[in-house]
């Protein structure tokens, strides 16, 4: 099972994911360019409160997110980070129950393999495979490495704390 920290609220979300930027001089810049021109502060305060929501406050999740999203290049010094966007995740509620089941399998055991999933599920590894391939082709599980049927895969960490609240939801996870 997969234990992971969750931080209180944005500002504290803030100084985690800024840190490493500050310690290296890199300057980030936040912008909008549908909004005008908020302050700074405002951009930065609405980005990290989005980042806290759509992630959960994990660290991880917000990590994943943060790096997908930023623009520009960090050697010269700067670095832009653009408002931060929820993926829409309703059709998991549409999803068959193997796919429901494996979601909730990748959340619980951190990760696993076409092979561990045959042997958990009591189907052959080439369907398991395809289950795998088909939940890799949506974005909610990531391939981490291997090859055939001992490729791994894991829940991608921008949406795991959604996936893990719709899979309660609908009564797949405890």
């Amino acid at each position: 099972m997969r234990i992971e920290a969750r931080l209180p609220d944005a500002e504290a979300l803030r100084r985690v994911i800024l840190a490493p930027f500050e310690g290296a001089g890199v300057r980030v810049r936040f912008v909008d360019r549908s909004a005008g021109r908020p302050a700074q502060a405002e951009l930065s305060q609405r980005c990290f409160q989005s980042l806290h929501e759509a992630t959960g406050g994990s660290p991880l999740g917000a990590w994943a997110h943060w790096l997908c999203r930023l623009e520009g290049d960090g050697d010269a010094g700067r670095l832009d980070a653009p408002p931060i966007e929820v993926p829409e995740l309703d059709f998991v509620r549409d999803l068959d129950h193997a796919g429901l089941l494996t979601l909730a399998s990748l959340l619980q055991h951190g990760g696993l393999t076409a092979s561990e999933h045959a042997e958990l599920f009591l189907s052959p590894v080439a369907a398991s495979a395809r289950l795998l391939d088909r939940l890799a082709a949506t974005g909610l599980i990531d391939r981490e490495g291997g090859h055939g049927p001992e490729e791994r895969y894991d829940a991608n960490p921008v949406v795991a704390w959604r996936l893990a609240e719709i899979l309660r939801a609908v009564n797949v996870l405890p």
